[in-house]
């Protein structure tokens, strides 16, 4: 009788949360390909190859790209203030307008709220923050989910499912699953249902759904724990489907071995970004 899950009947609340259907099979980097967990009983090792995994590992800098995707809707407007047209913005944000004095003037032209400024104001007076003006297509979609698709893809044409970074790498790398590289070619923390990383034939990054996660897999190499299970005939075919889904990860040792050998040479701020 197990005496830690008590109701085998019902599921494990963070399996359920961790273990839908669209983010496990994208999790694994299995979605559009198929693959055979077992056999002859053995539990076998897949891993999604990629042909950003072969361009982050060949990179000589060691410099990676960050992409932060804000979740829902940024107001372009009041995030990058276009004070040379200050009384057209001032009309356009009635109620929600920042003040010429409540703005970190970035030039003559521009400024951004006060209350971003000790964050960014360093990055911008070293030369090491950019602001890219405009960013959008022609006759936006009024969807905010086929908008987002839009701009992961580059393009508007609905016939096009692969995201930009996917399109790209698969130009550069077009015999990459013939070739599989030693470390993932991205990692991508939430946002499962971003195309962005999407190619041909699959997903090209290696997804996670939370930082926390991430986290577990630093800590001890594997995202899923197997020493947690009830002592029962449930908690073995939990630890039995735990321990395939681990030897899935392929790239889990690598991305440990990544953070353990990382030494931060800046201190990060104590924020929700930080």
């Amino acid at each position: 009788m197990c005496t830690i899950h008590k109701d085998h009947l019902n599921c494990n609340t963070e399996d359920h949360q961790n273990w839908n259907r669209r983010s496990f099979m994208q999790t694994l980097g299995l979605g559009g390909l198929g693959a055979t967990l077992m056999i002859n009983g053995i539990p076998m090792a897949y891993g999604q190859p990629t042909p950003l995994t072969s361009a982050l590992a060949s990179a000589e800098s060691g410099r990676v790209l960050l992409i932060i995707r804000l979740q829902g809707g940024n107001d372009g407007l009041n995030t990058i203030v276009p004070i040379y047209d200050y009384d057209n913005y001032a009309n356009a944000r009635p109620t929600i307008k920042h003040e010429l004095t409540n703005l970190y003037r970035l030039s003559n032209d521009f400024g951004m709220p006060n209350y971003v400024q000790e964050y960014l104001e360093p990055f911008w007076e070293c030369g090491s923050m950019r602001i890219v003006h405009g960013t959008g297509y022609q006759n936006q979609n009024l969807s905010h989910f086929t908008g987002t698709d839009n701009i992961s893809k580059g393009t508007d044409d609905e016939l096009v499912d692969t995201g930009i970074y996917g399109n790209y790498f698969e130009n550069i790398y077009p015999d990459y699953l013939l070739n599989l590289p030693e470390a993932p070619p991205a990692v991508q923390i939430g946002g499962i249902g971003d195309i962005i990383f999407k190619g041909t034939e699959s997903n090209f990054a290696f997804t996670l759904a939370n930082t926390q996660q991430l986290e577990r897999i630093v800590s001890n190499g594997n995202l899923y724990d197997v020493a947690d299970v009830p002592d029962c005939t449930r908690g073995s075919q939990l630890r039995y489907v735990r321990g395939i889904l681990n030897a899935t990860l392929k790239y889990s040792g690598v991305i440990q071995e990544a953070a353990s050998t990382q030494v931060n040479t800046v201190e990060f701020p104590d924020t929700q970004l930080g």
